[in-house]
């Protein structure tokens, strides 16, 4: 939490504070301008108060010089300085400690004036007072672009990793951090639309009809994958009927994570925690749907602004891995159609259940050394070795797609596998859409333009009898005798079979103990 106290320049509180200050100045001259000022020319600009007030002259003693400090957890990390005189208030140098760049200490100014030109704003003063005013009047959140959209400063992110995480992690275990992070995905898309739908935000239109949020999240061991979440359009998709998906689903007109959402995903996971007595550590991003909310068992933790493309260990490819892996069953999918000469069928249930079947695949190796590379370093002798998230099959699935005239010509696997990284799955506004929702005097009105159609999921899943289903199964198990089972499927096949008699018996007449006896 950084406080902020202004101190008068002569006083005893002041002088305490000088080679603290001193030391601030110097990183930052060294930083940011490149050169070095002497102590005698620091204590000329910053220790000598010019302003004389012997308080005989009927001026009030309060006016004269000041120093505003910005404080970490008490340490001053940013000086302002401040003369207060008698017809005007004049700020007129800022100095900060480079190792807490990140938090973007004294940019609002530069927003508002930017801001205010768009606007045409008469008489802007540039204070960050005006720019507060504008946000809290029309419900403005500023934000970082997601992903990779924003530009990220190495050194900032080095620096906030060596200093304030490492600090951090040293108080818990590996097990106990956590990352999540949102991810946009075109759940059905096939190669052929690639080139259509990439780089393409999202925000609203019918494309956003074939693209869901995911919610992605671990620890830093890798042990503990947590449930997928996956944010959908239509509350009760009808292919959901008769069927349980194995994922949490939650749903909204934009299919995209809200504060109120997230608040709730995070208070149950909070509750089922505290049932255990187990705390952990959350790391977010700055992202408009994690609003900061006090928890019993979740401690939660902010990276540092526009650095979430090095910064965040599901952006170090966790999340890639997993598109990977989803993207690999879903085109083979779409072979097995073309072999056997039937339409290619695909709802949103099958999407899900993909998806899960992904997140299986992505192993705690992975996720552990991108959480590593990310700079989440616990244990020294580590190095990083991130996985290649190339796979042979899906290489090879690809050449027989392009076989099949599926692929155009000039479009590369690559295209496809990073087809969704620049969806959006979040209100986030740019200064020009904010500019316009101001004029228009709704925010929502720039991206909340989504139309009415009815939902495009029309395949109804139909219910199986017990009968058709242990038919199948024995079908599908003479099958797989008959080429080659592997020996380790036998288990599997056990356990689908002990499922299906448990059925069969559970919806069997239980007998009474009187139909035993028959009546004399």
């Amino acid at each position: 939490m950084v406080s902020i106290r202004i101190i008068k320049k002569s006083t005893l509180e002041y002088n305490q504070t000088i080679d603290e200050v001193y030391n601030i100045y110097v990183k930052y001259q060294y930083a940011v301008h490149d050169r070095t000022e002497s102590r005698e020319i620091f204590e000329h600009v910053f220790i000598t108060d010019p302003f004389i007030n012997n308080n005989d002259d009927g001026i009030s003693p309060t006016l004269g010089a000041y120093q505003q400090h910005y404080l970490l957890d008490g340490r001053i990390i940013a000086v302002g300085l401040i003369d207060m005189l008698p017809s005007r208030f004049i700020s007129g140098y800022f100095f900060y400690d480079p190792d807490y760049s990140f938090l973007s200490l004294g940019t609002y100014s530069e927003k508002a004036i930017e801001l205010a030109k768009k606007l045409e704003v008469q008489d802007f003063d540039a204070s960050d007072h005006w720019l507060q005013n504008f946000k809290t009047r029309h419900s403005i959140k500023f934000c970082s672009e997601q992903g990779e959209a924003a530009a990220v400063n190495l050194q900032v992110v080095e620096t906030w990793q060596q200093t304030v995480l490492r600090e951090i992690l040293a108080k818990y275990s590996a097990d106990d951090v956590f990352n999540v992070d949102e991810t946009g995905l075109f759940w059905r898309l096939m190669p052929n639309k690639t080139l259509a739908f990439k780089g393409d935000r999202c925000a609203g239109g019918k494309k956003s009809k074939e693209r869901v949020t995911v919610l992605v999240g671990s620890n830093a061991s890798g042990t503990e994958k947590l449930p997928l979440l996956v944010i959908g359009k239509s509350a009760r998709p009808r292919c959901f009927n008769n069927a349980r998906p194995p994922v949490e689903y939650a749903a909204n007109k934009k299919a995209w994570m809200t504060g109120d959402l997230f608040e709730r995903w995070l208070r149950k996971w909070d509750n089922r925690l505290r049932s255990t007595n187990r705390k952990i550590l959350l790391f977010l991003d700055n992202f408009t749907g994690h609003p900061k909310v006090t928890l019993q068992n979740i401690e939660l933790k902010f990276l540092p602004p526009n650095t979430t493309a090095a910064s965040q260990p599901m952006d170090q490819g966790i999340i890639q891995n997993l598109k990977v892996h989803y993207r690999k069953h879903l085109i083979r999918r779409r072979i097995a159609a073309i072999d056997s000469g039937m339409d290619f069928t695909f709802n949103l249930l099958d999407s899900i259940f993909l998806l899960q079947r992904a997140w299986n695949a992505v192993t705690s190796t992975t996720i552990s050394n991108c959480f590593r590379k990310a700079g989440f370093v616990f244990t020294e002798s580590d190095e990083i070795q991130i996985d290649d998230v190339s796979d042979e099959d899906l290489a090879s699935y690809w050449s027989i797609l392009r076989e099949h005239s599926e692929i155009p010509s000039d479009c590369e696997l690559s295209d496809y596998l990073a087809v969704d990284n620049d969806v959006v799955t979040g209100n986030i506004l740019t200064l020009e859409e904010i500019a316009q929702a101001a004029s228009s005097s709704n925010v929502n009105e720039v991206v909340l333009d989504d139309d009415d159609d009815e939902d495009t999921e029309v395949t109804e899943r139909l219910p199986i009898s017990g009968p058709v289903a242990r038919q199948a199964y024995l079908q599908l198990r003479q099958f797989c005798e008959e080429n080659g089972l592997d020996s380790g499927l036998y288990s599997t096949f056990d356990q689908i079979e002990d499922f299906l008699l448990k059925d069969q018996f559970s919806k069997m007449k239980q007998p009474k103990i009187s139909d035993f006896f028959a009546p004399r």
